[in-house]
């Protein structure tokens, strides 16, 4: 097991809500990837009215989403250990005396109401909604809380077999010891143990339990000047229960009750303060966390609260201390027992987030994430994740979520020096303390934003590349060949290249000629998320038909290219952000079909028109980030267009060997599967990137060729166009070409 020093604070970052106003945690699951809790929002009715109230709100895996409720406001105060089963409340507003408590299943958003009951005797019902709820167990299967009857006397309740296809979900009354009122605050995780509070017949307050399936309170004994009491926790098994004792003027006990016992152990507070509480127990029974009361040894009339523990059964308080400042609170604990979170005053007066791990009494500085203030309020099972609250220089509260990361074992594990050491021997040198790594998620998810616009970049370079990769060279006679050797130097989105391709082609006859293509990329100043790895290949053939007119000339030529090309992918760096890298290849290929036709004009003048069918589809593997404490993983890009072009040509003689020409082409996509980028990472969060696809493109040439003879002539073409990106790239092509 680590020891306390020996954790590092490995990740903490905002949780994005629902783009509104303050947010705030209240639980989550055990693995710490269900986090739920609620978020004023504001919302206009259909007449232009705005109000703002609280919803409830559930992050799985860092992505907000808004929980449906019945009436204006609603939240969520807790969910079960296996994330399943959310527990809230719906009503008119937060603490109104007509809300009903209302669950969530399975992940749904959808939901649903838990009813309480009048009996009127001789099976008559009737079903009354003011119910509260306020625990689940483990699994999910029981949800206890209360319930209002008609007199408005509390009534401890609990709710089993929940479903969103029940006309009604009646609550089991869990009755009282006698009194009027009742109610279950808490319940262990198997559902074998629920506690609570119940009045007796002379109207006073006593700490309950209910095992098993009994439906009647168990008194739960208090020292006998306690004014009332009540139990609020209970640990997995149910065997430690723990609540506190009201001792009046101000002051009160924490109580623990332990293996059925009715007789509880005071939890005394530290040295000679008055007041003790208890707030939470660890899964496995052995930590107990709250605060007491404590005098400044130099001022014994001024007190102040800190965080404490009781361990092991202990009935004696461990002072957790503070950051310097004058009071702390602890607000949860792992299953385990090993983290304790909440909250330690700073040196400036500010409260921050604060850990302590492993019986540590050294406050752990969670970090405030850029911000005045923070809390830790809720931790998974294993300690490593925590939510609570960071509070902006301006704005309201955001909720927050911090990771811890054990260090790896030392290799090899020092051996401790002996207690006598030889003079000559180097003691052992000791563990090195721990470095904490903070990562804002804000700027993370804006990191991997920018990899995904530049994911869509780069393949559109590589679709670009098809299209040059299914060229053609110009040769006419039955047994003559030609030759294009280009290079493309251009701008595309952030993607700069030269691509440098070869062509030969072979006329059969004097109608048919078919020939290949091959192209590498020569050189690539590819996006800052990208650097090129070592395959970089593609090629193409292409098959055509020609026929002579009475003042021209008709053509039909299909095509297809293949390319792939490796890359390794790298997100840039932001504030406190990591910079997560990745192999990947995009594989494509593409098929066209085309036709065309050209007069001849005088003076050695031309003009044509041609039109098509293309088909691209591309594909870059997903894959997972390494270099990362939370490394993303990426899904597959896949990009599929069919599309209809159209373009005419113009070329004239300048003198005997200089020609000149332009070409302008429109195409206009038939069908698409626009490239998206899913990116998730645990804590996190999942997000998807869509590209923004311009469906509608058109581009501009023109060429002008200098020929030395029929065997080579060379050209440049200056060209723009518009890409799917919406980009406008251009660049210039070199080439030298001829026949033989």
């Amino acid at each position: 097991m680590a020891m306390a020093d020996d954790w590092t604070l490995g990740q903490s970052g905002l949780l994005d809500g629902l783009g509104n106003d303050q947010s705030d945690a209240a639980a989550v699951s055990a693995d710490g990837k269900v986090i739920v809790g609620s978020e004023f929002v504001e919302k206009t009715n259909p007449f232009g009215q705005s109000k703002t109230t609280l919803h409830a709100v559930s992050w799985v895996n860092g992505v907000a989403t808004e929980l449906d409720y019945k009436g204006n406001a609603g939240g969520a105060v807790t969910v079960s250990a296996n994330g399943k089963v959310i527990v809230g409340w719906s009503g008119d507003s937060y603490g109104a005396s007509g809300n009903f408590a209302t669950v969530w299943l399975n992940g749904s958003s959808a939901g649903v109401m838990l009813d309480g009951y009048e009996d009127y005797g001789e099976g008559f019902l009737d079903v009354v909604s003011k119910t509260t709820a306020t625990a689940v167990s483990g699994d999910g299967s029981v949800i206890v809380g209360h319930f209002m009857d008609e007199n408005d006397h509390s009534h401890a309740a609990k709710w089993v077999g929940v479903s969103a296809d029940n006309v009604f979900n009646l609550a089991t009354d869990l009755d009282t010891l006698g009194g009027d009122n009742s109610a279950a605050l808490a319940i262990s995780r198997n559902g074998n143990v629920i506690v609570g509070w119940a009045q007796n017949s002379a109207g006073k307050q006593f700490a309950a339990s209910w095992r098993d399936e009994a439906t009647t309170p168990t008194q739960l004994d208090a020292p006998t000047e306690a004014i009332s009491s009540q139990a609020i926790a209970v640990s997995n098994d149910g065997a430690v229960i723990i609540g506190n004792e009201d001792l009046g003027s101000y002051r009160e006990r924490g109580l623990s009750w332990v293996n059925g016992a009715s007789t509880p152990t005071v939890l005394n507070p530290v040295g000679d303060g008055h007041s003790s509480s208890a707030v939470a127990v660890s899964g496995d029974g052995k930590v107990i966390i709250g605060e007491s009361e404590i005098f400044e040894a130099s001022n014994r009339t001024t007190a102040t609260y800190h965080a404490v523990s009781w361990i092991n059964g202990s009935a004696d308080a461990t002072d957790l201390g503070t950051l310097g400042g004058g009071t702390s609170i602890a607000k949860a604990v792992s299953n385990n027992g090993v983290v304790i979170v909440g909250g330690a005053d700073y040196t400036d007066g500010n409260l921050h987030a604060a850990a302590w791990v492993n019986g540590s009494t050294q406050a752990m500085d969670l970090g405030t994430l850029g911000g005045l203030s923070s809390r830790a309020d809720a931790v998974s099972d294993d300690g490593t994740v925590i939510v609570g609250y960071a509070t902006p220089e301006y704005g309201p509260d955001h909720v927050a979520l911090w990771k811890l990361v054990p260090p790896p074992t030392p290799d090899p594990d020092p051996k401790p020096t002996p207690p006598n050491p030889d003079p000559d021997q180097k003691p052992t040198p000791p563990n090195p303390d721990p470095k904490p790594v903070g990562i804002d998620v804000t700027n993370t998810v804006q990191t991997v934003a920018a990899l995904a616009h530049d994911t869509f970049s780069v393949m559109e370079s590589q679709r670009a590349t098809l299209g040059r990769l299914q060229t053609s060279c110009d040769v006419w006679k039955a047994g003559e060949s030609c030759y294009s050797i280009s290079t493309d130097i251009g701008k595309s989105g952030n993607s700069k290249d030269m691509l440098g391709w070869m062509t030969l082609g072979h006329a059969f006859t004097d109608n048919f000629s078919a020939g290949v293509s091959i192209a590498h990329s020569l050189w690539r100043d590819l996006p800052g998320d990208f650097d090129h790895d070592h395959n970089n290949i593609g090629g193409g053939l292409y098959a055509r038909w020609r026929d002579q007119t009475a003042n021209g000339s008709w053509y039909v030529q299909g095509s297809a290219a293949v390319n792939r090309y490796d890359v390794k992918r790298t997100r840039r760096v932001l504030g406190y952000t990591e910079p997560g890298t990745g192999d990947s290849t995009i594989n494509g290929w593409g098929v066209q079909l085309e036709a065309g036709q050209s007069f001849d004009l005088a003076n050695q003048a031309t003009v044509g028109y041609y039109g098509g069918l293309r088909y691209d589809d591309l594909k870059m593997d997903g894959y997972t980030e390494t270099n990362a404490y939370f490394p993303f993983t990426y899904s597959d890009v896949k990009s599929q267009r069919s599309t209809a072009y159209l373009g005419a040509n113009y070329g004239m003689a300048l003198t005997d060997k200089v020609r000149w020409s332009v070409n302008a082409e429109i195409e206009q996509d038939l069908s698409h599967k626009d490239p998206s980028v899913i990116a998730s990472a645990d804590y996190v969060g999942s997000y998807k990137f869509d590209s923004d696809a311009a469906h509608t493109r058109g581009s501009l040439s023109t060429t002008v060729s200098y020929a030395f003879s029929d065997a080579v002539s060379v050209g440049v073409t200056p060209y723009v166009n518009r890409t799917v990106n919406k980009d406008t790239a251009f660049g210039a092509i070199i080439g030298l070409s001829g026949k033989f």
